[in-house]
């Protein structure tokens, strides 16, 4: 996969993301990349569950439900992973067996955490 410089990566015990988020000097219209690659058994890396069944994710890929929102942060934990964007909105994706995720199911693709939506959030941790 090719992209631009990585500007943010986050870890989680099986999974990783490599990051081409918008950089302090981007442009509005910028596309920025979010890509993901590791364990993707509960859904965490946001990228869908594939048709054969795979559940590793072996090179980097774009999680492309997340292209377009100006992401500028992401953090992933053992089974979910969030990100923010540079409006302050926060989508997760992955297991929700406890409600880590902010809202109702287990989603294998980044869904916004409405609950949370009137807040200012400027930082996210799992």
């Amino acid at each position: 996969v090719e992209c631009g410089p990585c500007w943010d990566t986050a870890a989680g015990a099986r999974q990783s993301m490599e990051d081409d988020f918008r950089s302090p000097q981007a442009g509005p219209d910028e596309v920025v990349k979010v890509l993901a690659m590791g364990n993707n058994v509960d859904g965490q890396l946001g990228t869908g569950i594939s048709d054969d069944g795979e559940d590793q994710v072996w090179e980097p890929c774009t999680v492309s439900a997340l292209e377009r929102l100006g992401v500028v942060s992401a953090t992933a934990s053992l089974k979910h992973s969030a990100w923010l964007t540079q409006d302050g909105v926060v989508y997760t994706a992955g297991d929700n067996d406890e409600g880590q995720l902010g809202r109702i199911g287990k989603r294998s693709k980044p869904f916004k955490v409405d609950a949370i939506e009137h807040l200012p959030v400027e930082a996210i941790a799992v």
